[in-house]
C-alpha cells in the first residue's frame, strides 16, 4: 500500500495494516474483474462505510 497509515486499528495492531496492504494490492493488481468495476465498488464501499476516501 502506498500510505504509511499510523492510525485506529492499524497502529493498535499493526499486522492489520500490512495484510489490508496485501489484500488491497491483490485486489487492484490482479483478477479478471476490469478496473472500472473495480473504482465502483471502492466507491460503494467508501459510501457504506462513511469513508472519506
Amino acid at each position: 500500500m502506498g500510505r504509511d497509515d499510523r492510525s485506529g486499528l492499524f497502529l493498535a495492531y499493526p499486522g492489520i495494516g500490512e495484510r489490508f496492504g496485501d489484500l488491497y494490492g491483490t485486489f487492484w493488481c490482479e483478477g479478471n474483474l476490469p478496473h472500472d468495476l473495480k473504482e465502483a465498488v471502492r466507491l460503494r464501499n467508501a459510501q457504506l462505510t462513511d469513508c472519506g476516501y
